[in-house]
């Protein structure tokens, strides 16, 4: 590996263009494929930013180019990129992507190369994405509207005066840099919240969703690709992913009354139609069941009634009590598949479809049966031989994902429960108690567990061959378990509470020890640690205790 040193960018100095170069391309091609730059140390850093700066403007187009693909290589390790990306030096590069009042005249091999470097240095260095706000975001922006909106093509008779050197491009090239222009913005709305607002007050969301119509536009190009077209281009799929999560960024913290009804609606719609489209792959419908995540007061507009809806295929149309249910089907199907067995480390990115679907189900009880009906269909006999998380049903990969450790268990959770109609007794028989005793815990409801089930609680979630078994389930682990020796059985009275006490004992030293903190369920139904062991034994227990001691 090449050593570099202060003492080596000191002898850079000397030498000429040409020489210059030659070293660069050597050290570029051996660090092309690192992504880890520690051994350059923090003075390392100063030289090579101070050379770059003071070279930069009077270096040929070649050299130029070489420089900000050294930096680009560089900037892929956050650790001291500060050191080397000087204001100087990022102003210089932001001039060579021609996103600033005064930029470099036209190259496109550096403007390529500036632009591939911006999105490294402005994902690890928070200097460069303050001068970047302050510089560029405008123009940045009307670029992106004249690439993806204006006549820009490859053709002839679409002259372009605001940026005249998109005249006469290959359309690749276009498409190439309209791309890393959307994951440039894509980058920047990440880490501003100022920029966040100031685009929404702008309406700059109809630029994204513009996007997205014209992705739209060519279906074909949104649904999963064979592994022998994986490396087809897919320009029109590739900048829609990349609008969607720009679109997320600007309402992921945005309030209801800050944005224009009008655009979320368009956007929602536009969500659900990517979600809806036969074989859509997979990221992009990700992308568009996160953007819906965003906007869940403009759900309900996805929820018409059947004779009111757009005219679908056949075999799309799905209704149920006179709602259309196309598009909360798609998304129910789409959770199913991403919830097998071999997608279990995907779990992280389930949230946002479980939110999507809870919002969907509080504000419509058509939305919430149908549900109900594809997760929690009416139990059987079967059901119950098997706890609720094992198996392959819907059900059981909810439950699994309620029982795991991702972030998304208690968006899991409440979904069911919205499911259950929030009924404890509902949620205990189809969860069990052991699965469902955290979210009670959340909520408060611990202490219903003992109470009397409401009429609906049977109602279509029963089928006869269960009503026969129902007494035989472990309320607990919510199945039937096999019958197992009573390791009571054979023992006299006297040493049942021989074996009770010792078991007292032992716990209360445990506690006294602070090895174990036992529970209770307070007054609030909400779990609250015990400050005696005898404030284990049930309350009927104890009153009986306190009679028998009346002479």
């Amino acid at each position: 590996m090449s050593e570099l040193s202060v003492k080596t960018i000191e002898e850079w100095k000397t030498l000429s263009s040409e020489s210059l170069q030659n070293e660069l391309e050597k050290v570029t091609t051996e660090f092309a494929t690192k992504f880890e730059f520690s051994h350059i140390d923090v003075e390392t850093r100063k030289a090579l930013c101070n050379l770059f700066s003071e070279c930069f403007c009077g270096s040929p187009s070649a050299l130029r180019r070489l420089i900000i693909c050294f930096i680009r290589i560089l900037a892929r390790d956050k650790q001291n990129i500060e050191q080397l990306l000087s204001e100087e030096l990022s102003k210089l590069i932001i001039r060579s992507a021609l996103l600033s009042d005064a930029d470099f005249s036209f190259n496109w091999e550096v403007l390529i190369e500036a632009e591939m470097c911006l999105i490294n240095a402005l994902f690890n260095c928070s200097s460069t994405r303050e001068i970047f706000l302050q510089m560029s975001c405008a123009k940045l922006a009307d670029r992106i509207r004249e690439v993806n909106v204006g006549a820009t093509t490859s053709g002839e008779g679409n002259e372009n005066t605001s940026f005249p050197y998109l005249n006469g491009l290959a359309q690749q090239d276009i498409d190439r840099l309209a791309f890393y222009d959307l994951r440039i913005t894509f980058i920047v709305s990440a880490h501003s919240l100022q920029l966040q607002a100031d685009w929404l007050a702008l309406g700059h969301e109809v630029l994204f969703n513009k996007i997205v119509e014209n992705a739209l536009a060519q279906p074909d190009q949104l649904r999963s690709r064979p592994p022998e077209a994986a490396n087809e281009a897919r320009p029109h799929a590739d900048r829609c992913a990349e609008a969607l999560k720009i679109i997320f960024n600007l309402f992921c913290h945005a309030l209801p009354d800050n944005t224009n009804v009008t655009n979320t609606d368009n956007c929602v719609k536009m969500c659900a139609d990517i979600v809806t489209l036969r074989d859509v792959d997979p990221n992009l419908e990700q992308a568009a069941v996160n953007v819906l995540a965003t906007m869940p007061s403009s759900l309900e507009i996805l929820l018409k009634k059947a004779d009111q809806g757009e005219h679908c295929a056949e075999e799309d149309c799905v209704e149920y009590d006179g709602v259309d249910m196309h598009f909360v089907n798609a998304i129910l199907q789409s959770l199913n598949r991403r919830l097998e067995p071999e997608a279990r480390g995907e779990y992280e990115l389930l949230g946002t479809y479980f939110t999507v679907l809870i919002h969907l189900c509080q504000r419509s009880k058509e939305s919430r049966r149908f549900a109900r009906l594809k997760v929690m269909p009416p139990l059987h006999a079967e059901d119950v031989e098997r706890r609720p998380d094992e198996g392959n049903e819907f059900r059981n990969k909810v439950v699994r994902v309620m029982m795991s450790a991702c972030n998304c268990r208690h968006l899991a959770a409440e979904f069911l429960f919205i499911l259950c109609k929030r009924s404890v007794n509902r949620l205990l028989k189809y969860c069990g108690f052991g699965n469902a005793a955290g979210l009670l815990a959340n909520y408060g409801f611990l202490g219903a567990i003992n109470q009397p089930k409401r009429l609906s609680d049977s109602e279509d979630s029963e089928t006869e061959d269960y009503k026969q078994v129902e007494n035989l389930v472990n309320p607990v682990t919510g199945c039937i378990e096999p019958p197992h020796e009573n390791p009571l059985e054979g023992m006299s009275q006297e040493q049942k509470e021989y074996e009770a006490m010792q078991l007292v004992n032992a716990m209360s030293k445990l506690m006294d020890q602070g090895v174990i903190s036992p529970g209770t369920v307070g007054d609030d139904g909400r779990v609250r640690a015990v400050k005696h062991v005898l404030e284990l034994a049930p309350k009927d227990d104890l009153r009986d205790e306190e009679e028998s001691d009346v002479d």
